[in-house]
C-alpha cells in the first residue's frame, strides 16, 4: 500500500473517560496495520474495538495484497474467556488465509490466549516487537 493509501486511512485513538487510551489503530507507511491495546476490557470495551477493527481492516484491505497486521498486548491485560471467544469469532471473519498477524506480548498466559483465538492463518506471537514487525516484513514462508 502506498504512502498515499495510508495517509487517507485515518488513525483511530480511543480513550476511557478518565483520558486512559483503550486501544489505537494505525496504518504505517509501508503498509502495517499497527494496533496498540490496553488494560482490562469489558464486554463493551471489546465490541467497541471490534466494530473499529472490522472498519479499519477493511478499508486498509482495498486492493492491497494479503494483510499485515502487528498487535500489540504489552500493555493489556489476559481477556476473559468470553472476550477470547468474541475475538476468535471476529478473527475467522476478518482475516484471509494469506493474511499475516503478529502479537507481542508479555506473559506466557497472554501467549496462549492468542495462540486459541487467533489461530487462523499465518499468526505467531512475540515477545519483542522489532521481532515481530521483521517478521510481517520478510517475504512470506511457504
Amino acid at each position: 500500500m502506498s504512502a498515499e493509501s495510508a495517509s487517507r486511512l485515518g488513525d483511530v485513538v480511543v480513550k476511557r473517560p478518565n483520558g486512559d487510551c483503550l486501544y489505537t489503530l494505525h496504518l504505517s507507511a509501508d503498509g502495517v496495520i499497527l494496533c496498540t491495546v490496553v488494560g482490562f476490557w469489558e464486554v463493551a470495551d471489546a465490541d467497541r474495538f471490534l466494530l473499529d477493527y472490522a472498519r479499519f481492516i477493511r478499508s486498509a484491505r482495498g486492493s492491497q495484497k494479503p494483510l499485515r497486521i502487528l498487535v500489540d498486548l504489552t500493555d493489556s491485560n489476559v481477556m476473559t474467556q468470553s472476550l477470547a471467544d468474541r475475538f476468535a469469532t471476529a478473527h475467522r471473519e476478518l482475516f484471509r488465509e494469506q493474511d499475516r498477524r503478529a502479537y507481542v506480548v508479555t506473559t506466557s498466559l497472554q501467549s496462549i490466549q492468542q495462540k486459541r483465538a487467533a489461530s487462523y492463518g499465518h499468526m505467531k506471537v512475540f515477545l519483542d516487537a522489532d521481532a515481530a514487525y521483521q517478521w510481517l516484513l520478510a517475504p512470506a514462508e511457504d
